[in-house]
């Protein structure tokens, strides 16, 4: 048995430096993973429900362009298109949500897509919005979009720059930054389609 192959039930219920008896008589010793981007479904609404709810005033700002609340997070979770929607989420070390990137197609153009993007401010400029942003580029070209749309805050510097970085340009009719997945971008983004 391998060290990653520790469950997660087993590595909470765990104490730290003291060794897991497995159920065919193997030791092993718990120990953090690492961070790591998973695919988000409904089974998960609870923990994407919480991490939303986790995001400060300024993160819910810039998520929802809106001063949202609990309980609208909660309705919001709990109504999301799972049918037209592509959720991506990175876990820290402990297993638990810290950031996520939902990606939903318009409902007449299935080669057209809007991503979102929220991560709790402890882990901010540590490259998960990074990582959300690659992920949902093979996400986007996996779903056959073509054309990757974002409405970022004019506020949220950070997020403007990360996204000229890969690639995205804002397009004053839309009033959104897009990036167009078919043909590649001009900077470094590679095309991604096939």
């Amino acid at each position: 048995m391998h060290l990653s192959s520790i469950s997660q039930e087993d590595a909470r219920h765990a104490i730290a430096m003291h060794p897991v008896a497995r159920p065919d008589d193997r030791v092993v010793w718990p120990m953090r993973r690492k961070p790591s981007l998973v695919t988000i479904g409904p089974a998960q609404q609870t923990e994407l429900t919480a991490h939303l709810q986790r995001l400060g005033e300024k993160g819910r700002f810039f998520r929802f362009h809106n001063s949202i609340q609990d309980e609208q997070i909660a309705r919001y979770c709990q109504g999301m298109p799972w049918e037209e929607s592509s959720v991506l989420g990175w876990l820290d070390e402990d297993g638990v949500l810290r950031g996520s990137c939902q990606i939903i197609t318009a409902a007449g153009d299935r080669t057209l897509g809007e991503f979102g993007i929220a991560v709790e401010r402890d882990y901010r400029r540590k490259g998960v919005a990074t990582e959300l942003l690659w992920r949902a580029f093979e996400e986007a070209q996996r779903l056959g979009i073509g054309r990757l749309l974002g409405h970022i805050h004019p506020q949220n510097k950070a997020m403007l720059s990360l996204a000229a970085q890969l690639g995205f340009r804002f397009n004053p009719e839309i009033e959104a930054h897009e990036v167009d997945l078919d043909r590649g971008a001009a900077t470094d983004l590679p095309c991604l389609a096939a």
